[in-house]
């Protein structure tokens, strides 16, 4: 990783001078690294986990030191500098309350007059609760407001406390954005722009600004993946003071030093209060840090060894950021990143600085590695398989596309087998996640809190882009649960997915699912919407092909309850073969469906401009089996994902398909695989998706349970003979009982 630093002194320190200065500051027990290796053991815990570019900077009275790595993007390779502009994401609700201060110090507002007395907002006008929040609620985040209560920067959403406004810690990025629209009535600019005049022009901060600056983008990060993959650019037109702040880490330290250190421009009083405890910042009961952390008035509150520390953490998602200061040491470390893996690394980098000491906030947000090594499958050995899929796997290499298969024998009739190959770590989930939810809605169905025919109203700000139906409808709509069940999953409908994430009560419910299936956060996780934001605290959507093959094996299971299964409390058989059906019904054909035929392939596909995943179970009698595969592009990747990896996806499906086939039981050999005469060897994709159906679904004739048209779409040269016709019919026969005959093993194995 490339790397440079650049040492900023007042008064001409030596370098002796500042080693002096460093030993002086750290506690005799510390380890702490001499200014020399700083660099190299920063450098070695962003390498650890494959962290594209960063910037630190450690200020310590008149000296700073500031440090860069790596680059912007790894598709451009553009060299991270100083001036190098980062997302700040939730370090911008520090500034943000700032400047809310410095209305309270001239008598614009009060701290604790409600702030429907100011501005009438219409977001809070349907809520007696909501009309008595107060600033001070917002800044300790006690407003009851969930973090964003519809789509991100919405000013139409109605925000309705969860709690009591006043009583207790709940995190809301939407309560920040609350407040500023009532500084912006009153004061009647923007709050970009009252930031620039009252903030970063009077501090000197010439690389920072809250809205997007076209002429900033040369020297702008994007987000990178766990795997390091890069994605779009953030151009937000529309400044929110909870996340959206472009700065670097000169310009950030210098607000730090300036207003939070200082309290420049506010009154003695007012600026003790802003850091004195406000609220006792539990968010969840049994973290190890609670007893060690408070809320200030918009920022975090720390007892260490060092003494207080103020810090904020910063999410957003592909971009993550971090600061810790001291202000009766003056002295403050800041951390951007461009990466999802970014906070991983905040307790390494604080030991470079403060040696082997353990800081409450990293462990209160979980920045000592949130998110550890994803787990290792070992496949059990499934040798014809993996020869089958392995050339496949390296042309798709070869192509700049990655590509990891999951495949787990649910039947038995392969002894239990599994194959996990090619790429195994995190990516993102694209709509593959949508099976979490899924389970999440009919767990809660089961529990009473729910049914599939209530009715829930859809309004116009939750309409969301990309895929799905009930965004081309007028709204406000009125729709059942089951039937955005339906839409989420067999046309993988965003509007339903998200109002769904709603209706269940948000992303913790989702993750509580998704480890009752015994999968780790490491491996699967719901963090936001889809074409929604970066949610702090919550995080953003990933995977690994373990984590999605373990869940897709309990609910089969739960489907098929049975004395060898595991345990039956994760889903009823009942709402197991309902998400199952759904699976079946799966409208999306270009992946995994067009070379497996409909009425055996339970299935769930994803994509977006870096990955395209077909997650399901291939249901032939008697020889069921999960079947996964997931890409990612490489890095430098220019292409159309989709039309560079669907083929691989198919030609794997093909694959698998013929293998089952091949072995499927020979007469009065019902329990041992089939010995084929000709060995299985890799197929070709089906035929492509007719013009004008992009997703396929005429090849299933308007029925993705209609075998005759995934038959169809298998033709190898696009011709049909009569053996062919023959063989098609009796193809056709036995997949027309295909459902049938799994619903009937299902309820022989319940009685």
């Amino acid at each position: 990783m490339s790397k440079s630093k650049i040492r900023l002194r007042a008064g001409g320190a030596s370098s002796a001078a500042m080693m002096a200065v460093v030993l002086a500051i750290a506690p005799a027990s510390a380890a702490t690294a001499a200014p020399g290796d700083v660099e190299d053991t920063i450098a070695a815990a962003l390498d650890a986990r494959g962290i594209p570019g960063a910037q630190v900077v450690h200020r310590v009275g008149t000296t700073t030191e500031s440090y860069t790595f790596g680059v912007q993007s790894t598709a451009t390779g553009v060299p991270v500098a100083e001036d190098t502009l980062f997302q700040a994401a939730s370090l911008s609700k520090v500034v943000g309350a700032y400047e809310f201060l410095k209305r309270v110090d001239a008598g614009q507002i009060d701290l604790d007059t409600p702030l429907w007395d100011y501005y009438p907002s219409p977001r809070i006008a349907d809520s007696a609760a909501a009309q008595t929040v107060t600033a001070r609620m917002v800044l300790n985040h006690t407003t009851g407001f969930p973090n964003w209560a519809g789509a991100v920067n919405s000013e139409t959403t109605l925000l309705v406390p969860g709690t009591t406004p006043g009583t207790s810690f709940s995190y809301s990025g939407d309560g920040f954005f609350l407040l500023q629209s009532v500084i912006e009535h009153l004061d009647g600019r923007p709050f970009d722009q009252i930031l620039h005049d009252e903030v970063f022009v009077p501090f000197g901060m010439t690389n920072t600004t809250l809205s997007y600056r076209a002429a900033d983008a040369p020297r702008t990060i994007v987000g990178h993946d766990a795997s390091g993959t890069p994605g779009a650019m953030s151009t937000y037109t529309r400044g929110n003071t909870a996340y959206t702040l472009q700065t670097t880490g000169l310009d950030y330290t210098t607000f730090l030093q300036r207003a939070v250190i200082n309290g420049e421009g506010l009154s003695p009083a007012l600026h003790e209060e802003w850091l004195a405890p406000s609220s006792d910042a539990v968010r969840d009961a049994a973290n190890p840090a609670n007893p060690f952390i408070d809320w200030g008035l918009g920022i975090g509150l720390e007892d260490s060894e060092l003494g207080q520390g103020v810090w904020h953490w910063g999410d957003n998602g592909s971009r993550k950021a971090f600061f810790l200061a001291f202000p009766d040491r003056d002295e403050s470390v800041v951390m951007f990143w461009n990466s999802s893996e970014g906070q991983r690394s905040a307790g390494d980098i604080l030991r470079a600085f403060y040696g082997d000491i353990t800081f409450s906030a990293l462990t209160w947000v979980g920045g000592y590695d949130p998110t550890p090594a994803p787990s290792v499958p070992v496949s059990t050995g499934w040798p014809e398989l993996e020869a089958a899929i392995t050339p496949i796997i390296d042309e798709a290499t070869a192509a700049g596309v990655d590509l990891g298969v999951a495949i787990e024998d649910l039947s038995g009739y392969y002894d239990g087998r599994s194959l996990f190959a090619g790429k195994q770590d995190r990516s993102t989930t694209a709509s593959t996640i949508k099976m979490a939810l899924a389970v999440t809605v009919m767990q809660q169905v089961e529990a009473g809190m729910l049914t599939l025919d209530d009715i829930r109203t859809i309004l116009p700000e939750e309409r969301y882009e990309g895929s799905g139906i009930l965004k081309d409808g007028t709204f406000p709509q009125d729709v059942s649960i089951g039937r955005m069940l339906d839409l989420m999953i067999t046309v993988s409908d965003n509007t339903a997915t998200n109002k769904l994430v709603d209706v269940v009560g948000g992303f913790g419910p989702i993750n509580a699912t998704i480890e009752s299936a015994g999968v780790p956060r490491t491996d699967l996780h719901f963090g936001r919407k889809m074409f929604g934001g970066i949610v702090p605290p919550d995080g953003d959507l990933w995977l690994t092909p373990s984590g999605m093959n373990e869940l897709l094996t309990r609910i089969y299971e739960a489907a098929n309850t049975s004395p060898t299964a595991r345990a039956t409390s994760f889903l009823s058989a009942a709402s197991a073969e309902h998400i199952i059906d759904l699976m079946l019904a799966q409208q999306v054909k270009t992946k995994l469906g067009a070379t497996v035929p409909a009425g055996i392939l339970a299935h769930k596909t994803g994509e977006n401009a870096e990955v395209s995943h077909d997650v399901g179970m291939v249901l032939l009698p008697g020889q069921e089996i999960t079947l996964s595969v997931f890409s990612t592009v490489r890095p430098g990747f220019t292409g159309d994902v989709q039309a560079v990896a669907n083929p691989f996806l198919q030609r794997i499906g093909t694959a698998v398909h013929d293998y089952l086939l091949a072995t499927a039981p020979t007469a009065g050999t019902p329990t041992t695989p089939g010995t084929p005469t000709t060995p299985a060897t890799p197929g070709t994709p089906g035929a492509p998706a007719a013009p004008g159906d992009p997703a396929g679904i005429a090849a299933g004739s308007g029925d993705p349970r209609n075998a005759g048209g995934a038959l169809a779409n298998s033709g190898r040269d696009g011709s049909v003979d009569q053996l062919a016709l023959t063989a098609g019919i009796a193809m056709l026969a036995m997949l027309a009982g295909a459902a049938a005959v799994l619903r009937a093993r299902r309820r022989r194995a319940r009685v």
